[in-house]
């Protein structure tokens, strides 16, 4: 089946760059750095947080992605997989200001693997500033195939526990928290409403 039609299509997203997200993914990497205001530039690839895809419940697959045959081409495979990704950086994207990433197909090829067939999908992403400059392209190639029909080999069992799979006891910021929230429930099941059900 040939896809050539689907080369060219492009849809644009837009949206805008509050300091929230970034201020948040900055404590998850456990950082003190001062909170992001207006006009403060992001570090490279921060424009992930800003760009969700919005799609219906009813023009969602059962992949959990868009039902394709609308942007990207209706190819009967399966699973669709990261393949990988080509990035340039040429401006930052700064804090309070509005941006859009236009998505662009710009190939699509089908191959035969070694259990089946594959079909490779790369679009060209431009994530852009509010005053038009590019910030960022990204090249991305996903494949699409047929879930594996053989099962996996079974794993060896583990002689030992490793450090990776040993139980980690959490911070002792986590248990004050979790009993900050198990004592606003317990307040919350206490209310005499509550009971009358």
């Amino acid at each position: 089946m040939s896809y050539d039609e689907w080369i060219g299509r492009s849809v644009t997203e837009h949206g805008f760059v509050s300091s929230y997200p970034a201020d948040c993914f900055t404590v998850t990497l456990d950082r003190d750095d001062p909170r992001y205001e207006d006009g403060d530039p992001l570090p490279p690839a921060w424009h992930y947080f800003y760009f969700h895809e919005v799609v219906p419940l009813a023009e969602t697959a059962a992949d959990g992605h868009r039902i394709r045959g609308r942007f990207t081409p209706p190819i009967p495979l399966r699973q669709r997989l990261w393949a990988g990704s080509r990035m340039r950086f040429e401006s930052p994207i700064r804090v309070g200001e509005p941006v859009r990433k236009v998505v662009t197909i710009t190939g699509v090829s089908e191959k035969q693997g070694k259990n089946g067939p594959l079909c490779f999908v790369t679009t060209t992403e431009e994530v852009l500033g509010g005053d038009g400059r590019i910030a960022t392209v990204e090249e991305r190639t996903q494949v699409y195939r047929n879930p594996p029909t053989t099962p996996p080999a079974a794993r060896p069992a583990p002689t030992a526990m490793s450090a990776r799979a040993a139980p980690r006891r959490p911070p002792p910021a986590f248990h004050t928290a979790a009993a900050a929230t198990r004592r606003t429930a317990t307040r919350v099941c206490e209310k005499p409403w509550m009971a009358t059900s």
